[in-house]
């Protein structure tokens, strides 16, 4: 199987791929290697993809994202990380993005999302729209109040006493500007 390239779109998508494969364009845009069987991503994967700007690496079952893995991708906005089988997101892996706009992490098995990356998301001032998963007892993070470019926020209820409260909240409003959708 082979990824197809128009332009400086690669997509790699539903080939069953158990990797991300090598020599592909180093001028591409966008990577697209969603619906595959990918289930590790290795550090420096993408060091030499500098023009990057989205990366789909959704619905893979990828268990595991090494730290220095999206190392290089400096003009990266979009990253789709949903519908895996991620436990945890290693500190330091979303470092330098300063650019990044869109980051779906929903539909892992990420429990409880541990003090430091609750902060290291709070750091990407850059972000717009966030999707992720809330379970019972979810409170909303007090440092995510910095992310003052965030008008999007899609929080996904992974059980029935899965719930917001207004005070959980209260760092954001309800208006035009900020969209808070529970799917």
């Amino acid at each position: 199987m082979k990824c197809n390239v128009q332009n400086n779109i690669v997509d790699c998508s539903r080939l069953a791929l158990t990797r991300i494969p090598r020599h592909l364009p180093i001028y591409a845009t966008s990577l697209d290697f969603s619906r595959n069987n990918i289930t590790i991503v290795r550090a420096f994967t993408f060091q030499d993809f500098q023009n990057i700007t989205e990366l789909h690496l959704d619905l893979n079952g990828i268990q595991s994202i090494e730290k220095m893995a999206f190392r290089g991708l400096y003009r990266l906005r979009r990253l789709h990380l949903g519908g895996n089988s991620l436990k945890m997101l290693p500190s330091g892996v979303l470092d330098n993005m300063n650019c990044l706009q869109y980051l779906s992490i929903d539909n892992n098995k990420l429990k409880g999302y541990q003090e430091n990356q609750i902060k290291e998301i709070s750091t990407i001032l850059s972000l717009r729209t966030l999707s992720f998963d809330i379970y019972p007892n979810f409170q909303f993070p007090g440092q995510w109040s910095t992310l003052s470019k965030l008008n999007r926020l899609d929080m996904i209820p992974k059980s029935k006493k899965s719930a917001i409260q207004q005070k959980n909240v209260r760092s954001y409003q309800n208006d035009a500007d900020h969209v808070f959708e529970l799917t």
